[in-house]
């Protein structure tokens, strides 16, 4: 094919027949280091915080803008245009790397997704946007599930998050899409970030990182750079709302969600980093806390205490259940374990076994379903004890989890699950002063409840050494005692 620039190869008919919007051609011409007319420049400015637009290509770029703007679908627009006219097949082959270029026969562009759903969305909008077009349609040499490989050697692959999602393959271009999002088991979004650019660098200046998202919490990869941006003239930081980016959503339906919720606008639309949210637990806290364990067995001598989440056996919540004991003051877990649509009876007795198991005698239990499960418990040997969340004790709870984490007193599992949803943990500021704290919208906290359970009851005990165990009758209440009451 002939060159040709990217707002045409968009528009044409014959190749894509999807114009994009002004502004999403300015950006794209900014990453090209284009020349920009008045009116791109000044969005240049307003978006980038800077004071003059400086034509050059950006090897780095990160990209915050509102939902709904057309970052992801344009993003797929650009790795199509760049994977025919960029050249990158040919500067492999010319490259002291052109022997694995023999070996892989392939130069792959990831598209890396929060997860498998959102990745299978994306193939089937990159499939359709390729088999529509009369002229990319014949520059196709392999269609597969999750990979489109055209005659040239590139292929778009659509990745979910991993840690190894990029490892052994030979990349030009990547997207990162909703990566404030991402959450990977046994990693973090900069493990994902790290990971992906060896795959690129023998690529030069031609190569494209794009990263992409809406912002959610002040931490992590996309939060960093926005609070860098003014010292990383390198990277090229974009941030724009729903409405600057694209003129498709109407202006009517942005107010009303603005005047449902104004904040959760500001961060969903106006792609905003609201002081209202922020993560919980830090990520530098989670990661030294991390031992190299799965379950350990029961240890002669050693005391152990127990807690369950009962949340829910169906839908997306889990049945957890833990079980914890301490070696020189730091509380370690033994066992964390889940179910989902499991009978309760069955349930019940799989932690009754397991306490018997650990000489585990009072289980802690938030007030959720308590005097039915207590009830089943009791039959089975084993008593629950109540420690009620509300308002204020919930919080209060959970941060005793955090305190226990920041100052090294609590070891916690390999738990992929659990370790996802530490670090997704929100911590949302009140209009009374208090707090929220829970997994974000659509989330789920279940592994992490018990873990906050665990560390309250390690705080609570009076001695690690010897037996300490309490149980609760469900009529008595002490409101000064977060509504437990002892019995010794």
């Amino acid at each position: 094919m002939e060159p040709i620039d990217f707002p045409t190869f968009c528009s044409d008919p014959q190749l894509l027949g999807e114009p994009i919007s002004k502004a999403w051609e300015t950006f794209y011409a900014a990453v090209e280091g284009l020349p920009l007319d008045d009116e791109g420049e000044a969005l240049f400015r307003a978006s980038t915080g800077r004071d003059r637009y400086e034509p050059r290509g950006y090897v780095d770029v990160t990209g915050i803008c509102g939902r709904r703007s057309e970052k992801t679908s344009t993003a797929i627009k650009y790795l199509l245009w760049k994977s025919q006219f960029a050249g990158w097949e040919r500067q492999l082959r010319a490259s002291w790397f052109a022997r694995l270029g023999r070996h892989t026969r392939l130069l792959r562009i990831p598209i890396i997704a929060q997860d498998q759903r959102v990745g299978h969305d994306i193939k089937r909008t990159a499939e359709a946007l390729v088999l529509d077009s009369p002229v990319l349609q014949k520059e196709v040499a392999d269609l597969r599930v999750s990979e489109i490989t055209f005659r040239n050697g590139l292929s778009l692959i659509v990745l979910p998050a991993s840690k190894a999602s990029t490892r052994g393959m030979t990349c030009p271009a990547a997207l990162l899409d909703e990566l404030a999002w991402v959450s990977i088991e046994g990693a973090s979004d900069v493990e994902l970030v790290r990971q992906v650019r060896p795959s690129m660098i023998q690529f030069g200046e031609s190569r494209r990182l794009l990263k992409f998202s809406t912002p959610w919490q002040s931490s992590g990869v996309v939060f960093t750079e926005f609070s860098q941006r003014a010292e990383r003239p390198d990277v090229l930081v974009w941030q724009a709302g729903t409405a600057t980016m694209t003129p498709r959503i109407r202006a009517e339906d942005l107010e009303r969600e603005r005047a449902a919720d104004p904040t959760y606008f500001a961060r969903e639309f106006l792609a905003e980093f609201t002081s209202d949210l922020e993560a919980f637990i830090p990520a530098t806290d989670i990661a030294p806390a991390v031992g190299g364990w799965r379950e350990q067995e029961p240890a002669p001598g050693r005391t152990y205490l127990a807690a369950l989440d009962a949340s829910g056996l169906s839908g997306g919540d889990r049945f957890t259940f833990g079980i914890a004991h301490s070696d020189e003051g730091t509380a370690s877990v033994a066992i964390l374990r889940g179910w989902r649509r499991a009978p309760v009876a069955q349930v019940c007795d799989e932690i009754a076994s397991l306490a018997r198991a650990y000489r585990v005698q009072s289980v802690v239990a938030d007030q959720y379903s308590f005097v039915f499960l207590s009830e089943l418990m009791r039959q089975r040997g084993v008593e629950l004890e109540q420690l009620a969340f509300t308002a204020r004790s919930k919080p209060e709870i959970f941060f005793d989890l955090k305190n226990a984490l920041a100052t090294g007193t609590f070891r916690l599992p390999e738990h992929p699950e659990a370790l996802r949803e530490l670090r997704a943990l929100e911590s949302v500021r009140l209009s009374g002063g208090g707090y929220r704290i829970a997994a974000p919208r659509g989330g789920h906290d279940d592994y992490v409840t018990v873990l906050a359970l665990l560390a309250n009851k390690a705080k609570r005990a009076q001695s690690w050494g010897e037996p300490f165990f309490e149980v609760i009758r469900p009529s008595v209440t002490d409101d000064s005692d977060f509504g437990w009451t002892r019995i010794r």
